[in-house]
């Protein structure tokens, strides 16, 4: 089944462009404090992710007369309700973290954080894989959590080569499906 069979082209076309925005900012966290061999793979994988985004952000433009699932204000408010919820979550965490002496972990809280508002968004845009992606985010904010206590690496090396590697796999599926897909539907004038 696809899993984006519901999805409109202009969506999965901007999906691409986020998503690849959030490879490049992942992999460009990781570059905070990473082995000095992880340097050149991160700036490789930033840019390739950036050149994505490039890509999906053309063709969501070319396309903005189709559909979109973003098309009534109810769909549109519900949108930037999630995303103001997730903006209002990421700072609160990182604040708390900073005065608590946590502030390493901020990449975690904001990973878990990120990967958590992908469910209500699988709604709003009639996607299922943004269940998988949120699944896959909460684990590497988790497991980094868990692994990195004990790790010579730092967390926002840790966490931004695991959570770009994920949106990098997702700018890739939305651009294949694009790719192997019909594009979409002319609108009616």
């Amino acid at each position: 089944m696809d899993l984006l069979s519901t999805a409109t082209d202009r969506d999965v076309a901007f999906t691409a462009a986020v998503l690849g925005v959030g490879g490049f900012a992942w992999f460009g966290w990781a570059q905070e404090a990473p082995p000095a061999s992880w340097r050149l793979p991160l700036g490789i994988a930033s840019g390739l992710c950036f050149a994505a985004a490039v890509v999906g952000g053309v063709l969501g433009v070319r396309w903005w007369d189709t559909p979109t699932a973003l098309a009534t204000s109810s769909d549109g408010v519900r949108f930037g309700v999630i995303v103001a919820i997730e903006a209002v979550l990421c700072a609160a965490g990182a604040i708390v973290l900073a005065r608590t002496g946590n502030a390493a972990w901020v990449s975690a809280w904001i990973c878990g954080v990120v990967g958590i508002h992908f469910v209500p968004l699988a709604r709003v845009f009639h996607d299922a894989g943004f269940v998988v992606l949120a699944v896959l985010l909460v684990g590497v904010a988790v497991g980094s959590w868990a692994w990195g206590r004990g790790s010579s690496l730092t967390p926002s090396a840790l966490v931004g080569v695991l959570a770009g590697s994920t949106f990098a796999l997702f700018t890739a599926r939305a651009l294949v499906t694009l790719a192997v897909g019909d594009g979409p539907a002319p609108t009616e004038h």
